[in-house]
């Protein structure tokens, strides 16, 4: 414990902090605006700090005063979150500053304890203290020089941190500071350590059935409020929303589920998405894309089998197989809670094995959705030029842009072709959308150019399914001219690496990621050699920097911290939206680590395919893996990092595991290991 004698401020108990603040019915819930110290408080929930984590109290972990130090936070670097509490305290009540305690007692020091609760809570609780007139929460980051305040001082004995960043609060600690008129004492730190694992989210779908692949693919909304998953075999029959979850009579139809987390940060299952026209084995959800606001939904199925073209065609048709189609929803009603079908979308030259829909991604307010065909096999290059199909070589690859209007029609705009079109590179297997709009990406991850780093060769087809990745740009905003900006490529393309195959930009479109799964390196970390080729599709990520004269350059090699063969790192990609966080899966990985904490058995091997997670920060001008993440209940063949989406801040993060086996339903409930086979999950730290 520690004595002060700091000068105290006494603050009415209802003068708490207001750092972007949403009043609550059980309180005060403060979102954190990134600066150091400002934390959200109020009488029982201290929202957004860069952790987070609540559910049921009876499955929280419980870390004491005296535990062992462990974790990354974040505040010194301007990364404290929201804060928010709820407590039985009467505000109402005021304090008599003159007669509370006699003159030179110092507060006896609370003796706070600490629950980690799903998902992403820290709750704490103390007794009230002897001479102690009001309390505050303090959180010391990993790295940090001293402990920032989370919200100013309160009566309230019982605070929660919401919505925290688990990758980045091991090893933080947290203390109390209880003051009256005559000074401060503090408690003993609480630090964080292994059992940060009980504030992890573990989702499941209402409906869940062994051999669903839930956790497939996973999109978040830019706020980390919304969350889209998609389960490509599940086998309901009942088309549209909210149909009949229990109805399996169409195998592999393939659903989409939306999660909402609320004022609490308890998430819940909003919406159950179908197909208008469910049919076998067209694997609805083979990729998700969601709005920044969340409220507009794009589900991309190529393996559709309507021979409608354009807009607003007959679904209910089977003869062009693998033709391909994209789906829209959105959420409206009065307390936004009210999903809809919006629209029905086809290529307008589609064909049978076009597989319209292997991609899709939409822009910030929703309004330009672009989906890859990358079975196409038109011959043309760049903007709108002829859609004559019929060569007798296939899978070049095209991309359509469309456009919704004030309306809420779609319009096919444009139709995109690589600048160096050629059979076999499979244009538009990944793309992204920047959120203003004018800035997206196209990768073909079979594309054969020898030619390294940016710009360089495109005519060089010396080094089959190296990969590439297109960037297009609007410089002067919607309704100006798009134009090729870059082409880009690793700067040692080597045979097979699929360089492209996972693809993200940043909000802005200055920053893009780039994942080659099948790469080739040994090396470990950032920038290390990438010509040393010991460890076979062990996989790495580039990350590639746009400056003010639109000119791309290369900024980082990024590969694992255990890299090894056939971990297939890049399988998932996610990026902040300031392009300074990002997230990579690795979903071969085998290692036997479990949760968060599970640095020191990344080097074991010993569960096939449990899967991996690594998140990276770029701070102080150089890029550095801040964290190495397992599921909770690390199985093998489980494919943990198949997928991964990050929120806007960066500090929500969700990872699929569509191989993952227990049989619990919805959110946070108790799995139960190995009864539900390849059921799928999702994992939020």
């Amino acid at each position: 414990m520690r004595a002060t004698d700091l000068p105290h401020r006494l603050v009415a108990p209802v003068a708490l902090a207001c750092v972007t603040l949403a009043c609550t019915p059980g309180g005060i819930a403060l979102d954190g605006d990134d600066g150091a110290g400002e934390s959200d408080t109020a009488a029982d929930e201290i929202g957004d700090s860069e952790g987070s984590g609540s559910s049921e109290a009876d499955s929280s972990s419980e870390s004491g005063t005296d535990e062992a130090e462990s974790g990354e936070t974040e505040t010194e670097t301007g990364e404290t979150g929201e804060t928010g509490t709820e407590t039985d305290t009467d505000w109402g009540d005021e304090w008599d500053d003159e007669d509370d305690f006699d003159t030179g007692t110092l507060p006896e020091p609370p003796e706070p304890t600490l629950n980690f609760l799903p998902t992403k809570r820290f709750a704490f609780w103390w007794d009230d203290t002897f001479a102690a007139e009001d309390y505050q929460l303090f959180q010391l980051l990993p790295g940090a020089a001293e402990a920032q305040p989370l919200g100013e001082p309160s009566t309230a004995t019982n605070p929660t941190l919401l919505h925290q960043p688990l990758f980045r609060r091991l090893g933080a600690s947290y203390h109390v500071r209880a003051c009256n008129l005559d000074g401060c004492t503090d408690s003993d730190p609480m630090v964080v350590d292994a059992a940060i694992d009980g504030a992890i989210g573990h989702v499941k779908a209402s409906n869940a059935q062994g051999g669903d692949w839930f956790g497939w693919d996973v999109a978040l909304s830019l706020d980390g409020q919304t969350m889209a998953v998609s389960a490509r075999r599940e086998d309901g029959g009942v088309g549209g929303v909210g149909g009949d979850p229990n109805d399996e009579s169409i195998g592999k139809a393939g659903a989409v589920y939306i999660f909402v987390r609320d004022a609490q940060g308890e998430w819940s299952e909003q919406a159950y998405i179908k197909s208008p026209v469910p049919k076998p084995e067209t694997y609805f959800g083979e990729h998700i894309a969601l709005s920044g606001d969340g409220n507009t939904l794009a589900v991309a199925s190529p393996w559709e089998k309507s021979d409608a073209v354009g807009i607003g065609g007959d679904p209910d048709d089977h003869s062009a197989q693998q033709s391909g189609a994209a789906f829209v929803y959105v959420r409206g009603g009065p307390n936004l809670d009210q999903w809809s079908f919006q629209e029905y979308v086809k290529a307008s030259n589609a064909e049978a094995y076009d597989r319209f829909g292997m991609s899709v991604a939409l822009s910030g307010d929703g309004d330009l959705l672009a989906v890859g065909a990358t079975g196409e096999d038109s011959l043309s290059t760049g903007f709108d030029g002829p859609m004559d199909n019929g060569w007798d070589v296939s899978s070049i690859g095209a991309v359509y842009l469309f456009e919704r209007g004030l309306d809420d029609t779609w319009v096919e705009a444009h139709y995109v072709k690589a600048s160096n079109a050629q059979g076999g590179d499979n244009f538009g297997e990944d793309l992204s959308i920047s959120a203003d709009g004018d800035t997206f990406a196209v990768s073909a991850r079979y594309e054969d150019s020898g030619s390294g780093g940016v710009n360089g060769d495109q005519d060089d087809n010396s080094v089959g399914g190296s990969g590439a990745v297109y960037v297009f740009h609007r410089p002067d905003g919607p309704g100006s001219a798009w134009a090729q900006e870059a082409y880009v490529k690793a700067p040692h393309p080597t045979h097979g690496a699929r360089f492209g195959n996972q693809i993200r930009l940043s909000a802005d479109g200055d920053t893009l990621a780039v994942s080659s799964p099948e790469e080739n390196s040994g090396a470990t970390g950032i920038d290390g050699d990438p010509l040393d080729t010991s460890a076979d599709d062990s996989g790495a990520v580039f990350l590639f920097r746009r400056d003010p004269m639109n000119q791309w350059s290369q900024q980082a090699y990024v590969k694992a911290s255990n890299t090894g063969e056939e971990d297939f790192f890049g399988a998932g990609l996610g990026l902040s939206a300031d392009g300074n966080v990002l997230a990579v899966g690795a979903h071969e990985e085998d290692s036997a680590g479990v949760g968060i904490d599970s640095a020191a058995a990344q080097d074991t091997d010993e569960l096939d395919s449990s899967g991996a997670a690594y998140v990276f920060a770029f701070e102080d001008g150089a890029w550095s893996q801040v964290a190495y993440l397992k599921a909770p209940n690390t199985d093998d063949l489980d494919d943990f990092g198949s997928c991964v989406a990050l929120s806007g801040d960066g500090e929500t993060l969700a990872v699929g595991a569509y191989r993952e086996d227990d049989t619990s339903k919805g959110v946070n409930n108790p799995p139960e290991e190995g009864l539900a086979f390849e059921s799928g999950a999702v994992f939020l730290y």
